[in-house]
């Protein structure tokens, strides 16, 4: 291992907990902090713990190491001896000294001997050993065919008959050594059958380790089976969710309080109680295990469980709710004010606003948004419905409210107002961008339009266009606005690539005059500039090209309505533009009770009665 990660609160616990780890001073590690612990208003929210990444800064060095401590603590170790009673005969092994260690003694191994009453010795046999260790059994005596004398076993059960215990005793005097029918036969004169530890019976066996007791056989426990429990697929304690970014600067707007599901979106999965497992004693006995407790996933409002009863998923989008262990979805969220208490809102159904809006926030529905006060500079987006505004829109030069329906308001001002459908408003619409991809009204109160930017597909109705002091205002019927904002901010993109290229042409014709002047180095040199600037030119004169030919595709897509109209209940001003399916006409006098439409035949805006 020649890293790891350690998380800990400090760089210095961190640091003594790898070196321990892996085996080396602290000095020899090198680290690389991945992440640093949360700060200020969030270290108690956030997770407060370092995560470091340590490696050991000389590996191959420290392996070495290793591996010369390891031969080092080799050479120093003293040889070794064993003795064995196998059936063939009584065995000793030998194992060598290291370099630096001392040799087995032939005075130690008959005095071993000599205490396990073995007799008839091959001492010749005993001395080649030792003066040539092999570390392999050699034969140095017959065993004595004696019943008197064999070895003896002791079992030892223990009183919860979840463990059993066999300790081999030396046959006296040098008699038979224990044999496997031995073993056999005091295990199934104790009914000892579950859980036999068999490699380590062998192990023992083979290696006749005698007055050590080893575990022979172990119970196996029962396994209670598991309560069923619910696990939810949103957050139903509705905790604060703040997250920070790469500079550490947290959005408190996104808390993710308000939780919004779709419809068959997935709310709950019940994990059913296990069965357990059954377990056994040493002998056999069976122990049932407790099967685990159930619990009922419990349907709520505007919810739907699946045939098995293990799965809930909403049955309408909206706002998902746990309230006393009941999971409901409440298709419309009513809140009073919206700010930093609520945060942002983002919400699978219908939104009501009772109070007001902060400025900066955005709320996103797949319903309607009915706001019954004014709105303010934030971001309003219905994505399949209605926004309804009791009072009026003043976006300040920055807010946004978009619909895929009807937009309806009090008045707007200042604001950029997107409807794929009608906007109906009822008093005035000033110094502002408007799109309707059906029909605009302004008929309640003055019925004004003044300043910016005004486009509605089918025809734009209103009291009053423009004002005294010829404010310029546009508007632009019989095209879609969809598109016209598309053309819009690709002409956007042209303006900002043309300049790229003059700032090009005005390289070449630099490049050129330095040439005449002779202050460049090299033929050689110029050859290169002028290479590399006329690829570029080739380049933007490519994407420009480009760049018109969707504005080509775009116009080309939507067919103009050639009836649409712009009507006026009272007087046009002065200053208005007036586009009506790409056809122009700048308003320089007064018109009252007026309609303008295109003509069929000439293709030119004609004037009209209301």
């Amino acid at each position: 291992m020649g890293s790891i990660i350690i998380r800990a609160p400090t760089l210095e616990e961190a640091t003594a907990i790898a070196a321990e780890k892996l085996g080396v001073p602290a000095d020899n590690l090198h680290h690389k902090i991945l992440k640093k612990p949360a700060t200020g208003l969030l270290k108690h929210l956030l997770d407060s713990d370092f995560v470091i990444e340590f490696s050991i800064s000389d590996l191959t060095g420290h392996l070495n190491m290793r591996i010369d401590n390891a031969l080092k603590s080799m050479e120093n170790q003293d040889g070794q001896f064993i003795v064995d009673f196998i059936e063939t005969g009584i065995f000793i092994t030998v194992f060598p000294a290291g370099k630096s260690g001392n040799k087995v003694q032939e005075a130690d191994i008959l005095n071993k001997l000599e205490e396990l009453k073995i007799s008839g010795i091959d001492q010749a046999a005993v001395r080649a050993e030792i003066e040539l260790p092999s570390g392999k059994p050699r034969k140095i005596a017959e065993i004595v065919a004696d019943k008197s004398l064999e070895s003896y076993l002791k079992l030892e059960v223990g009183d919860d008959e979840m463990s059993a215990f066999l300790t081999i005793f030396p046959p006296p005097k040098g008699g038979n050594p224990i044999s496997m029918e031995m073993i056999t036969q005091i295990l199934e004169r104790n009914k000892i059958s579950c859980g036999l530890k068999l490699s380590e019976l062998k192990k023992n066996y083979s290696q006749r380790q005698y007055f050590k007791p080893f575990l022979i056989a172990e119970g196996i426990r029962k396994i209670d089976g598991k309560d069923a429990y619910l696990e939810y697929l949103f957050n139903p304690e509705g905790k604060i969710h703040l997250s920070e970014d790469s500079k550490g600067r947290v959005d408190f707007k996104e808390m993710g309080l308000i939780q919004s599901v779709s419809e068959g979106q997935l709310l709950a999965l019940k994990h059913p109680p296990t069965k357990g497992t059954e377990g056994c004693t040493v002998r056999g006995r069976k122990l049932p295990p407790v099967r685990g407790k159930d619990i009922l996933l419990v349907q709520g409002e505007n919810t739907l469980l699946d045939s098995d009863k293990i799965k809930l998923f909403a049955q309408k989008p909206g706002r998902v709710v746990l309230r006393k262990g009941v999971i409901s979805v409440e298709p419309m969220f009513v809140v009073k004010n919206v700010d930093y208490s609520t945060g942002n809102l983002d919400f699978q159904g219908t939104v009501v606003i009772e109070g007001t809006i902060n400025d900066g926030f955005k709320i996103v529905a797949s319903g309607d948004i009915l706001v019954k006060k004014n709105v303010g500079k934030c971001h309003l987006e219905s994505l399949h419905g209605r926004i309804i505004v009791a009072g009026g829109i003043l976006g300040q030069s920055g807010g946004l409210v978009k619909a895929e329906g009807q937009i309806s308001a009090r008045f707007i001002e200042n604001s950029t107002v997107f409807s794929k459908s009608h906007i109906t408003v009822e008093s005035a619409i000033m110094h502002s961008r408007i799109y309707a991809g059906g029909e605009l009204r302004v008929l309640g109160g003055r019925g004004l339009i003044v300043g910016g930017s005004v486009q509605a597909r089918e025809g734009i109705t209103a009291r009053e266009i423009g004002s005294i002091g010829f404010t310029r205002t546009e508007l632009f019927v019989g095209n879609d606005p969809d598109i016209l904002q598309k053309i819009t901010a690709i002409k956007d993109e042209i303006n900002l690539e043309e300049e790229k290229l003059s700032k090009i042409d005005l390289a070449i014709r630099s490049l050129n005059k330095l040439k005449k002047s002779a202050e460049l180095q090299s033929d050689e040199e110029y050859s290169d500039k002028m290479g590399r600037l006329e690829t570029f030119h080739k380049r933007q004169e490519e994407i420009i090209r480009k760049l018109g030919c969707e504005i080509l595709e775009l116009k080309n897509s939507s067919s103009p309505l050639l009836n649409s109209k712009i009507r006026v209940q009272g007087i046009v001003h002065p200053g208005v533009k007036m586009e009506i399916a790409g056809e122009v006409l700048s308003v320089k006098v007064d018109y009252k009770f007026s309609s303008f439409y295109l003509d069929p035949i000439d293709h030119r805006i004609k004037l009209g009665t209301f």
